[in-house]
Formats: structure tokens, sequence, C-alpha cells
């Protein structure tokens, strides 16, 4: 290699490579784009130096491992997004409820005693319970016309299960069911617990099979306009309630969507069962 000129900013090569051994700095420069300094090495605008690597972009096609990336500027409180922002949303992986510690990763979890959650629809898999509590709310009346009987409206956003007082709240014409979601093929079940009227004979209703329960029904899915149909009953009857005063029937109603069509009356079914004359056993203990 042949010195073409030696001055006091250092030694030129060809007036490529700079050895500076005279002035502060202390460097060997090739070109304007590489420096070797007593702090460290630089190529162009990136350094890497003692205390670390000063770059300003790192592009790489494989895998890039590292025991840690920090970025400028981050807290602990925050985690960093693939577009290189930081973000810090708190994002739920546990839950305590009502003060009780939740030590399993990824789960909810709600304790006796204490508060629950609320959701919409859930889609999964499998379900699993230790134990289920369901919701029981009373059926909504609204007076059945110029008829002497009312429209008794169970809708799934209170529950599935419901009560009705035919003494308080009136004899029942028409059974409306409404808010179950018609996604797929699938069926939702209503409950509907009846205490008949303390009084007989004038006092008991939905007693015949000309006022029974079962065959006027109005069924309206999510989002769906709704229509009135008939319920299948057992041998194409009614569902009766008990003719004795303060007697309970249950009285079941299942909805079966085949998913073919959500706007299509003829796409459901409605099928109705009751079970009832419950009242305190004659015989004691």
């Amino acid at each position: 290699m042949a010195i073409t000129k030696v001055s006091p900013s250092g030694i030129s090569t060809s007036g490529s490579i700079v050895i500076d051994s005279i002035s502060a700095q202390s460097q060997i420069r090739v070109g304007s784009a590489t420096t070797i300094h007593t702090g460290g090495y630089q190529i162009g605008s990136s350094n890497l130096h003692k205390t670390g690597l000063d770059i300003s972009n790192i592009y790489a096609s494989g895998i890039l491992t590292a025991t840690s990336f920090v970025k400028s500027g981050g807290t602990s409180s925050q985690f960093l997004k693939a577009d290189g922002t930081t973000d810090g949303t708190a994002y739920l992986t546990a839950a305590t409820v009502g003060g009780q510690t939740d030590n399993v990763p990824g789960q909810i979890v709600s304790r006796n005693g204490y508060g629950g959650f609320a959701a919409g629809i859930v889609t999964t898999a499998s379900i699993h319970l230790d134990n289920a509590l369901e919701t029981v709310s009373v059926a909504t009346t609204y007076q059945n016309g110029s008829f002497n009987n009312v429209i008794l409206e169970c809708d799934l956003d209170n529950g599935a299960i419901f009560t009705h007082n035919i003494g308080t709240n009136g004899t029942v014409g028409v059974v409306s069911f409404k808010d179950f979601p018609a996604i797929k093929n699938s069926a939702v079940t209503y409950t509907i617990i009846f205490t008949q009227q303390s009084t007989t004979p004038a006092g008991t209703g939905n007693t015949t099979g000309a006022t029974g329960i079962g065959t006027n029904i109005f069924v309206q899915a999510i989002g769906v306009t709704g229509f009135s149909t008939s319920a299948r009953v057992s041998a194409g009857t009614t569902v009766t309630l008990s003719s004795t005063p303060n007697d309970v029937d249950f009285v079941s109603f299942v909805i079966h969507y085949n998913g073919s069509g959500p706007t299509t009356q003829s796409n459901y079914k409605v099928f109705t069962s009751g079970n009832g004359q419950f009242r305190f056993g004659g015989i004691g203990v």
C-alpha cells in the first residue's frame, strides 16, 4: 500500500484510507462510510461501541434472537407491538371477583357469594360446569285485544325460566317467545312455571282443551320479524293446567330452528309439553 500523503490530520493512502493518530480522535477512516476509532466502530450513521449497538435499522430475512428488546421511551407497563409502537392497554388474562384470588391464568372465575359475568352469545366446543344456576324471571303480560286473556311474553334476554300467576296476572291466550339466536341448526327451551288461582270453579284458568296452553304461539328470533304459529303437542290436543286451586304446573316449550334461513317460518318448529298438579303431599313423614 503506497502512502501518498502525510499531513497534520493523518496518513492518507490513495486518498481513500486515512490513518489518523495525530489528532485527538485517533481513528482509521475508509472512504466516507467506515470509521474505526477509540470509542468503537462506525458504518454510516450506525455505531458499535463499548456501551452497545447504536443503529437506525436492522433488516433480517431469518430469525432474530436476543435475550431482550428495549423500546426507547417504553415503560414496564407497556408492551411492544409488531409495528414498533407501544401499547399500555390492560388486557384480561385472569380475573378476581369479590376479592377472591384466581390463580389459574386464562380463566375467568366467579365464586359462590360474589358477583358474576354477563355475556351475549358465547360459542364454545364444550362447557364443563361444577354447578349451574338459572335465572327465573316473571313473564311479561299484555292484554290480548278484546279477549278475556293475556299475551304472555318470555324474553330470552331475561333467562329461559319464567313464572306466571294465573290469579294475579290472568288467563293465558297467547305465549310469545323472543330474542333467541337463530344462527345454525339449534334448539332453545323455555319453561314457564304456572301457579293456579286460589278459588274454584270460576277462579281457575287454562284448564280445558279450548283454553289450554300450546296452540297459540308467537315466535321472534333475534333480528327477525316474528310470526304466529301453533305448537306441536302430545296427541295433537293442547296442554291444560290443573283445575285444583293453588296447584303448580311446569310447561316447557322447545323451539327448533333447522338453520335453513331465519326469515322463513317453515324452518321453525315449536313443541310443548306439560307436567303439573304439583301441591304439598298428603302423607306426613
